[in-house]
């Protein structure tokens, strides 16, 4: 492939967190390497503590370490930032660091209108994203005063009015009930080029084709999802298990 044919391309990340009064710096990524294609679908599991949502900070320049990331080709850096994050859709973990303005149509408006939208094509981009997360008739809500599925709901909704071509989500479904989980894995499946890091190993396995395993740091295996998530003896060495519907597709449910 050419470069430009790939979304993300992740060379040698080494990454630290610095420490402070007399704290050693805190080594989290080692040497990450790997690419995903434009309309790729790919997956990323590891315990806690292994560096996933460290890793995704770097893929929209929120995070710097020491390595060579592209996105489209083109270097993620200064130079590039604003064409960079109109490219990598971002949802955190934690909804509350996407929601801040008084009311949800404002939160999700404001990327619109950074992109460049007039105040009447931003608010209906985010009207239109708003209804597709299921939360029409919410556009003047406080975000404080959604429940914590909602607020999950909400944040995808401020990265969907942007419209980016790539998507990076750090845990998606937390907090999700059965109904609005469903919706979420129709919804990764209608992206184009996804990226994403979650503990629920059977959503990973609904959506993606590819999955990459990262522990300490490291990338200790990548290929496809079910050969990867399959593996038994790879899934316990890194705290992780096999997904129940591959454990019931084998019928080794224990």
């Amino acid at each position: 492939m050419s470069g430009s044919d790939w979304a993300l391309e992740v060379e040698g990340l080494d990454f630290a967190y610095h420490g402070h009064g007399g704290e050693a710096d805190r080594q989290v990524l080692h040497q990450v390497s790997f690419r995903i294609a434009q309309g790729e679908k790919v997956g990323m599991v590891g315990p806690n503590g292994a560096g996933k949502s460290t890793l995704l900070l770097h893929l929209n320049g929120l995070l710097t370490g020491q390595g060579r990331l592209k996105v489209k080709g083109r270097p993620i850096s200064k130079e590039h930032m604003a064409w960079v994050r109109s490219q990598v859709g971002m949802v955190f973990a934690d909804p509350d660091d996407q929601l801040f303005m008084p009311t949800l149509v404002d939160d999700v408006a404001f990327g619109p209108l950074n992109m460049g939208e007039d105040h009447e094509q931003a608010r209906r981009s985010a009207i239109q994203a708003l209804e597709r997360m299921g939360l029409k008739g919410f556009e003047d809500r406080s975000p404080h005063h959604l429940s914590d599925g909602e607020r999950r709901r909400a944040a995808l909704a401020t990265v969907l009015s942007m419209n980016p071509s790539i998507w990076v989500l750090d845990e998606p479904a937390a907090n999700l009930d059965p109904r609005a989980r469903r919706e979420l894995i129709a919804l990764l499946r209608s992206l184009d080029t996804v990226f994403v890091a979650s503990h629920d190993l059977d959503l990973v396995l609904q959506v993606c084709e590819r999955c990459l395993v990262l522990d300490a740091g490291r990338i200790v295996a990548d290929g496809p999802v079910r050969d990867v998530l399959g593996q038994a003896e790879l899934m316990e060495k890194h705290g992780l298990e096999v997904p129940l519907r591959l454990k019931l597709e084998d019928g080794n449910v224990n």
